[in-house]
């Protein structure tokens, strides 16, 4: 089950869908999903996670950690993720959107040029801030997980992402 869609592709991540652009978006989300959250979680835990999120009634750790949310640690560190849905159509949205910037062709990699318009940068485009933010969630989510990990996540074994500098 995945927990996106090509139409969730909207507003900050928004992606042209056209019956030609279609299958290209949905071969990212079958390729980028499961591994992302597999990173994210850990193994063990994505299994869980993934079994519990498609009841009607997730638990509340599960929903927890899926849906957007703010909080503020003991320490004052402030946690705040949009979602697992943003933070999974942020990364996809990145490795579909720097692979649309070379296309492979006989001659091997070429830049796309269309008749009236010029392809920007990566920095230019917002790629990286994008990327960021979708960073920012993924960190939050997992800080949450190890303040929270004796009691309800004993299972987690994530690795860590980080924020794009230049690419």
């Amino acid at each position: 089950m995945s927990l996106i869609i090509a139409n969730d592709f909207t507003g900050k991540y928004e992606v042209h869908i056209s019956q030609f652009t279609a299958d290209k978006l949905q071969e990212y989300i079958d390729r980028y999903e499961t591994s992302i959250l597999n990173k994210l979680l850990g193994v063990d835990l994505y299994t869980l996670f993934m079994a519990d999120i498609v009841l009607p009634t997730p638990q509340p750790i599960y929903d927890k950690i899926f849906l957007p949310f703010i909080e503020q640690t003991e320490c004052g560190e402030i946690l705040e993720s949009k979602g697992m849905k943003d933070l999974l159509t942020g990364m996809i949205y990145f490795y579909y959107v720097r692979d649309q910037y070379t296309q492979m062709s006989t001659l091997g990699a070429v830049k796309n040029k269309g008749e009236n318009s010029e392809s920007t940068t990566y920095v230019m485009s917002g790629l990286n801030a994008r990327w960021n933010e979708a960073v920012e969630s993924y960190r939050a989510i997992q800080r949450y997980i190890e303040l929270n990990k004796s009691v309800d996540y004993p299972t987690f074994k994530g690795q860590r992402e980080y924020p794009a500098l230049a690419l």
